[in-house]
């Protein structure tokens, strides 16, 4: 696997992890373009993000938005589950000291 962390710019390193025409190439292929890729400055970099933007309008957006909106769903499901703890611990410790104050009454 292509070792995308020589790319600096994070939003082109996820459009790569994206595109259907990077994905197809080569192992040897991705090595070569990721090393003219790691020489580019950060602006260049990003002007290659929205090239394989545009190359690949078909595909590439609706590929992004889902990947953002699982991103998004995933941190939703991780806060509601955190939320339920939360209550939990609440509860025991509103329990503990209504506990407590019935006994010192």
């Amino acid at each position: 696997m292509a070792d995308l962390n020589v790319v600096s710019d994070y939003y082109l390193r996820t459009v790569l992890e994206e595109s259907n025409y990077f994905t197809s190439l080569s192992e040897e292929e991705k090595q070569k373009y990721l090393e003219r890729i790691s020489h580019l400055t950060n602006d260049q970099q990003r002007d290659l993000c929205v090239f394989f933007i545009r190359e690949e309008k078909d595909t590439l957006p609706a590929k992004l938005m889902l990947r953002f909106l699982n991103k998004v769903t995933n941190s939703g499901i991780a806060l509601g589950k955190v939320a339920e703890k939360d209550k939990a611990i609440l509860a025991g410790a509103k329990a503990s000291r209504q506990g407590e104050v019935e006994v010192n009454v």
